[in-house]
């Protein structure tokens, strides 16, 4: 073989290895586009090397990154199909490059690129947002669910971006997409945050859905059984429904699971309590319409000529209200006793715990505070000193109690607040005055 001849075939054996191990120039053409930042070109480039080799990731992966590229530089409301594209292709990209066993080059930056654009929509969303939220005005808040929404579609695996999408969605008024994107952290995500269930549960009480709301609240307690606040949280539900039984019967089996916990003998008491309040609100009401209609009376009966058959209605409608009082009362004075005594319990069996104290001290002045009520709306002069003394009895009773959760934490201005009103009441200047010291007031 002659020299020349060797020459040419050793030029063609290295022209055929270069060729060999040369880039996809359509790669290449992408990445310089990328520099250039014609997106249009990067995207056009990564189809071209899609179409010439569709079992590589990397025409996937610079398709995403053109994408991505040419979403970011859009206005926010119109980024959201694009980032929906790239998050395709990068899905794409990354399946062929595991099934490739690439790991390194764009296999290793697609995680990285996508966290970064993430992050970027993330923080412009949430430099939108005063810490507050609700003081947010609505302009800014519907950029915020832009890039908001934005983030979570490039990356859908954010807990973090949908916590606060789900709640501008809410100020907004946009209810569907905030049970919408609460569900995804709950249902899909598999959060394990009861943030996130109980935000749902209320988004779902906004629509009045209550059975998916219960739903909801009994998935979060069967994946947190010994969790007080659940318990807590079911159970203000169904108080809220009208489900007297189910609410006592959900706390209940706390206490059944193991009677010697103070922590849940003071969940069941306080939750027995908030039954009590309810009913007091409902019995406010009707003494409410009593002092209007004792008022009416008392104008019909300085007339010259009032009207009888007016006067008969107001009585009848009187004597109802109270009949309707005596009644709730009764269910009041039984649960309020309930309530004390599951409270007694808790403080006894941990008598550090400043809330089972101030707790039963709010029992007692509430307590007070109904018959107090009663007093101003009876027009029986004797029975009003009766109701006048019961009361007083009653805030005697709230001192002990409201004066050892003050000492147990002596920095909460509430017990000192609340012992200044009843030494106020009961005429105790000297106390009164140490506790308004002490309670900054």
């Amino acid at each position: 073989m002659n020299i020349q001849k060797t020459k040419i075939l050793f030029i063609a054996a290295c022209v055929a290895l270069i060729a060999g191990c040369a880039s996809d120039p359509n790669i290449e053409s992408a990445k310089l586009n990328l520099t250039l930042m014609d997106y249009d070109g990067v995207i056009e480039s990564a189809d071209a090397a899609i179409e010439a080799n569709p079992q590589s990731g990397d025409g996937y992966y610079y398709k995403g990154v053109g994408l991505s590229q040419k979403a970011f530089n859009s206005e926010p409301q119109a980024r959201e199909p694009l980032y929906g594209q790239a998050r395709d292709n990068f899905n794409q990209a990354k399946e062929l490059f595991e099934s490739e066993g690439k790991s390194g080059g764009e296999a290793a930056d697609l995680p990285e690129f996508v966290l970064d654009i993430w992050g970027q929509e993330h923080n412009l969303g949430i430099g939108l947002i005063e810490e507050d939220f609700v003081s947010t005005d609505e302009d800014s808040l519907a950029l915020a669910e832009h890039h908001l929404t934005n983030a979570v579609t490039i990356n859908p695996d954010s807990v973090q971006s949908y916590n606060i999408l789900f709640e501008v969605n809410y100020l907004l008024g946009n209810v569907d997409e905030a049970i919408q994107n609460a569900e995804k952290t709950v249902n899909e995500l598999g959060t394990t945050d009861l943030y996130n269930f109980y935000r749902l549960s209320f988004f779902y009480q906004e629509k009045e859905d209550y059975d998916s709301a219960l739903a909801v609240l009994t998935k979060a307690r069967e994946e947190n059984p010994d969790e007080m606040e659940v318990v807590q949280e079911l159970a203000n539900l169904y108080l809220s429904l009208g489900d007297t039984d189910r609410a006592l019967e959900t706390v209940q089996s706390l206490i059944d699971s193991e009677p010697n916990n103070p922590q849940y003998r003071l969940v069941y008491g306080t939750q027995v309590y908030q039954l009590v309040l309810n009913m007091d609100e409902e019995i406010s009401g009707y003494y409410d319409e009593v002092f209007e209609i004792n008022q009416e009376l008392r104008e019909l009966n300085r007339e010259a000529n009032p009207d009888a058959q007016r006067i008969t209605e107001l009585e009848n409608r009187s004597e109802e209200l109270n009949s309707q009082i005596e009644e709730i009362q009764e269910d009041v004075d039984h649960f309020s006793n309930r309530a004390e005594e599951e409270l007694a319990i808790a403080a006894d069996l941990d008598p550090e715990n400043p809330v089972s104290q101030s707790t039963l001290g709010i029992i007692y002045q509430n307590r007070a505070a109904a018959l107090f009520e009663r007093r101003n709306a009876t027009e029986d002069i004797e029975l009003a000193e009766q109701l006048d003394a019961q009361a007083r009895e009653f805030l005697e009773s709230a001192v002990p109690f409201y004066e050892k959760a003050a000492e147990l934490a002596p920095d909460d201005p509430e017990n000192w607040r609340a012992l200044f009103r009843i030494y106020t009441t009961l005429g105790m200047t000297e106390e009164a005055e140490e506790a308004q010291e002490k309670a900054g007031l």
